[in-house]
């Protein structure tokens, strides 16, 4: 019978070890990733693939970046807008450019973007800005005019009187970013309230209603909110604007309000906006939420159940993977047809520091075995010389 033995120190090791599985237990949960497993079915997809070939309508797709935005319009005309790129994480960057390469300009497309709308200068919003500034000709840009350092320090105290900055934000990325665009052939401009465009569209329109000037104090206040119109319907976007900008823009449009077909839900669902007082405003059927594994909380359920008391229809890029919203062309009655689908993929399940962390618990525990089972070595039974 073969014999083993449990070398030194045997037992605290596998306390450590069994701590670091709780614990990464633990991490999961807390970020949602047991959750986004079961539900995206990770072994075999529930529901077919979105064909998502263009017809000459209007398509908007939200890609599944994880905790971030993302969204690309292909206008009637095959222009193309991308709404902000994710975060900064490999596995978004690498959703990001691959979603770009094989469903928006597959093969040899020319990789022409028309419009890049940087809502605002967080992380993971502007997240893969420079790849694309760096892979894609990119036509104009539009973006916040407080949306670097310099900017903050130099140009918006003065223009508005202030003695301090209104914010703080300078980081790496955004360095990086700012410089790739100050040398690219963009075109910059920023979208003030009013600002429309539509000339060049195929029949569709953006119209921009926040920010108006720069009387908030947070990078997240300052976001883009804008709407783009076709064939009767409307989609808006809102960026990470807060409960004020709501507040603002509603007052603006007065008693001009707008109906939405299609709402991308401001900060990830979070609390901070989609007041009652905006979805009563805008009464949205749809409520798109763009969000990933999070300890934020986000989406937040006040606002999830706030949004079904309106009998909107909401949607995650947590739960469904990317998302494609379809505006046919006028159909019967004057509207065009509205088709949102979604399709169940991975995701972030698979991100780096996942899958760095599976294989350091993995190849502990395979030590720890190899430890346990260690044969116990011979004894030396020469035989002692006979005298």
């Amino acid at each position: 019978m073969v014999k083993f033995k449990r070398k030194k120190f045997f037992w605290p090791r596998l306390a450590a070890f069994l701590l670091i599985v709780v614990a990464c237990g633990v991490g999961f949960i807390w970020n949602g990733v047991i959750t986004d497993f079961a539900n995206r079915q990770i072994f075999g997809n529930e529901m077919p693939p979105v064909d998502i070939t263009f017809d000459g309508g209007l398509d908007v797709h939200f890609i599944d970046v994880g905790q971030g935005d993302a969204a690309v319009i292909r206008f009637p005309n095959e222009r193309i807008m991308i709404v902000d790129a994710g975060t900064n994480t490999n596995a978004s960057r690498n959703a990001f450019s691959n979603y770009l390469r094989t469903h928006i300009f597959p093969g040899d497309t020319p990789r022409v973007v028309d419009y890049f709308v940087a809502t605002h200068s967080h992380a993971d919003h502007i997240g893969a800005g420079y790849y694309l500034l760096a892979n894609y000709t990119v036509g104009h840009v539009i973006r916040p005019l407080a949306f670097t350092q310099y900017e903050i320090d130099s140009s918006v105290p003065a223009l508005f009187g202030l003695s301090a900055p209104v914010m703080v934000h300078n980081t790496r990325l955004m360095q990086d970013f700012t410089r790739k665009l100050a040398t690219s052939s963009a075109t910059i401009s920023v979208p003030y309230r009013g600002k429309e465009i539509q000339s060049d569209l195929g029949g569709a329109q953006v119209r921009f209603l926040s920010p108006n000037g720069h009387h908030f104090d947070a990078l997240n206040r300052l976001s883009t909110i804008f709407t783009i119109t076709f064939a009767g319907r409307t989609i808006m976007f809102t960026g990470d604007s807060y409960v004020a900008c709501e507040v603002d823009m509603l007052a603006y449009l007065g008693s001009n309000s707008i109906s939405v077909d299609v709402l991308d839900v401001s900060h990830h669902g979070s609390t901070t906006s989609t007041s009652q007082a905006l979805i009563n405003a805008i009464n949205p059927t749809y409520a798109i939420i763009q969000v990933g594994a999070n300890s934020f909380g986000h989406p937040h359920g006040a606002i999830i159940r706030r949004l079904e008391a309106a009998d909107t229809t909401v949607l995650t890029t947590r739960q469904v993977g990317d998302i494609l919203v379809r505006v046919s062309a006028l159909g019967d009655g004057g509207m065009g047809a509205l088709e949102v689908d979604g399709s169940i993929a991975p995701g972030e399940w698979f991100d780096y520091w996942m899958l760095v962390t599976m294989v350091i618990v993995f190849a502990f525990g395979v030590l720890l075995a190899m430890d346990f089972i260690t044969k116990k070595p011979k004894r030396n039974k020469t035989k002692r010389a006979r005298r």
